[in-house]
C-alpha cells in the first residue's frame, strides 16, 4: 500500500469519526456529546491528513 491510499484512507476515517452517532430504540446519539473536543481534534487531523496527501499526490 502507498502513501497516498494510506492517507486517503485515513482521511476519510477521520471525517466520518466526526459525525459519529449511535441509536437505541428510541434515541438518536451523538457518539462525542459528552467530549466536546474530540471532533474537534478528529477534524483538525482529517484536514492535516487531507492537506499531506493532496501533497503527496505528485510524488507516487
Amino acid at each position: 500500500m502507498n502513501k497516498k491510499n494510506l492517507l486517503i484512507g485515513l482521511t476519510i476515517f477521520l471525517v466520518l469519526s466526526c459525525f459519529a452517532f449511535t441509536f437505541d430504540d428510541n434515541d438518536f446519539i451523538w457518539l462525542w456529546q459528552d467530549r466536546p473536543l474530540a471532533p474537534i481534534v478528529l477534524g483538525g487531523s482529517a484536514l492535516l491528513t487531507g492537506v499531506l496527501s493532496f501533497r503527496n499526490r505528485g510524488n507516487t
